[in-house]
């Protein structure tokens, strides 16, 4: 019966997929149907480039019907992409296998697709899609955890994502009611949550059988989080009783008779399968525990260095030298802590010098709390804040530091204010969606934030950013345990130890990201140097941050070959 179940949902899933691929190529085929003459002059043929563009849709429509989950986390579910949102992602290790077979399928059709001139931006896309899912099926030979092109993370759950916190945004959020027939297709997906974590649950324990257990603070962390979502009178999964009743009310095809029935088999889904699935959950994680393995670092799983640099590659693009990460991510905080104190006020003479705890506490916290207590070092390991049911989950170093109240209110705005202009920067596509390139965007990000004065938030966030990098690599790949890496943190950045704490269960849960996102930002900061070293007094660095950032996030390798080019026509004599 469970095989037929999860037959019948991945049909469904895939019966979108011809909707979506005809949406996407229409729009591919309006966008270049004036295109088949590339702008090198070379000529194109009408039938290699059809067939290009159905290869390119299928590349995104196969991801999005393969994971509604990152439809909805991508803020594609609108129009096309829709019909695909009201199905849950598979989570049994079945739909890992399938989905797995079905990229490897892709992949075949992208590596052997007729090759269009470098000058089109269809290659482009292509290429990065290619790339992408190169990286993506590597990932999936290790047989567990979770990939997409949009995001991958090492383990089936952890305290910060999976499907116990990532299925109630997406029912709470992506799921439109404006029929009858939408509302009892939200129903359908309440059962389906439900199946989807006694999935997860059971791919947990075939992890651990298999030597892939979560690592003790993990396990514990995603616990406690999981306690906590269902034990604080289920307020968090509440909200989908709350959602139903509201999207339902005034509809003109549901009669009050019929929204109350509607709200009572919600209900009934909500106390009968999805709290004991939760339940169920946390009860298996509990179980195992006790053979938990204590170290956090990803080295300490099965081929887990071969898995951190894959995880690295995902998110870089390009391959790094771990002992030349680490050391570099080393320095690089004695660097950026240097900078941070020569901003900060000294005593005077005679006055005993301060830690860097004591002079952030006098110089960045608000009069009030200097005021109330005296600065004293904070370095008495204490239990992690971790999830709170009431907030969106954390699900980046950024939401941890502004979810925090022991944070600084001053960098608590900074941070915000920064996630702001990001998000504003632009409607993201369908290719920028579903092939983000987060760790390279970051360090567009940071590249152009250097160009404005620089503050006393932005030098103690950017040592924060460093000293995260610093940690993922320390706990994945030199083997230091938990508290020496959280007592790093604490005594370089100021951060309290549950702040610090919150971090290397972030940097365990996602090992190499934080490393990549710092390589990331030594390759675009190496790449201006060049050209500031080819174009002399040519060089202009607006110029260089548009060519890095006017495309978007792409493979390292496409924004070398573009500076490249950029700095080639400055120096053509025609300039």
């Amino acid at each position: 019966m469970q095989h037929f179940h999860i037959s019948k949902r991945l049909t469904a899933t895939f019966d979108s997929l011809a909707l979506l691929k005809l949406s996407l190529t229409a729009v591919l085929l309006i966008c270049l149907a004036a295109c088949h003459d590339s702008s090198s002059g070379e000529r194109v043929s009408r039938q290699d480039l059809r067939l290009a563009q159905n290869i390119l849709a299928d590349a995104y429509g196969t991801e999005l019907a393969l994971s509604p989950q990152t439809v909805s986390l991508s803020g594609l579910d609108t129009g096309a992409a829709s019909a695909a949102l009201y199905n849950l992602d598979d989570h049994s290790q079945a739909g890992f296998e399938r989905r797995r077979l079905t990229r490897i399928e892709l992949l075949q059709r992208l590596e052997n697709r007729p090759r269009l001139p470098a000058s089109l931006a269809l290659e482009t896309d292509l290429s990065i899609a290619a790339q992408t899912l190169t990286r993506v099926v590597t990932l999936e030979q290790t047989g567990h955890g979770r990939y997409s092109t949009r995001a991958v993370y090492p383990y089936t759950i952890d305290p910060f994502s999976g499907i116990w916190i990532d299925g109630i945004g997406l029912l709470r959020s992506s799921h439109q009611i404006e029929s009858m027939a939408d509302a009892e297709a939200y129903l359908v997906r309440l059962k389906l949550l439900a199946d989807a974590i006694g999935d997860a649950r059971r791919r947990v324990i075939a992890d651990d059988a298999t030597g892939y257990a979560l690592p003790k603070p993990l396990l514990e962390a995603t616990i406690e989080n999981i306690d906590l979502l269902i034990n604080d009178e289920a307020a968090e999964l509440q909200t989908l009783i709350t959602t139903l009743s509201n999207l339902t009310l005034g509809l003109p095809d549901i009669s009050p008779l019929d929204r109350r029935e509607l709200i009572n088999d919600a209900e009934t889904i909500l106390n009968t399968q999805i709290i004991p699935a939760y339940e169920t959950l946390s009860e298996t994680l509990k179980a195992l525990v006790e053979t938990a393995p204590l170290q956090a670092g990803l080295w300490n799983q099965p081929s887990g260095y071969e898995t951190l640099q894959k995880l690295i590659r995902f998110h870089l693009t390009s391959d790094v030298s771990l002992e030349q990460a680490h050391a570099q991510n080393l320095k690089a905080v004695g660097e950026s802590r240097a900078a941070l104190e020569a901003m900060l006020e000294t005593p005077e003479d005679g006055d005993a010098p301060l830690s860097l705890q004591q002079l952030l506490l006098l110089n960045y916290a608000p009069p009030e709390a200097t005021a109330s207590s005296e600065p004293t070092p904070n370095t008495a390991p204490s239990p992690p804040l971790r999830y709170t049911p009431k907030l969106a989950p954390v699900s980046d170093l950024e939401q941890i530091l502004t979810g925090s109240k022991t944070v600084p209110a001053p960098l608590r705005t900074y941070i915000a204010q920064r996630r702001s202009d990001a998000d504003g920067a632009g409607e993201r596509t369908a290719k920028q969606a579903l092939f983000p390139h987060t760790a390279i965007a970051s360090a567009i990000h940071r590249l152009s934030a250097e160009t404005s004065p620089e503050t006393l938030e932005y030098a103690h966030f950017t040592l924060i950013e460093t000293l995260a990098a610093t940690a993922d690599s320390g706990l994945n790949h030199a083997k230091w345990s938990f508290e020496q890496t959280s007592g790093y943190i604490t005594e370089h950045s100021g951060l309290p130890r549950t702040v610090a704490d919150n971090i290397v269960i972030w940097v365990a849960a996602n090992p190499g990201r934080e490393i990549a996102k710092l390589s990331a930002y030594r390759r675009l900061s190496a790449l201006s140097e060049r050209a500031r070293a080819v174009l002399g007094t040519r060089y202009r660095h607006k110029d260089f941050l548009r060519v890095v950032a006017e495309t978007g996030p792409r493979p390292l390798t496409m924004i070398e070959a573009d500076i490249e080019r950029w700095y080639a026509a400055k120096l053509s004599p025609a300039n």
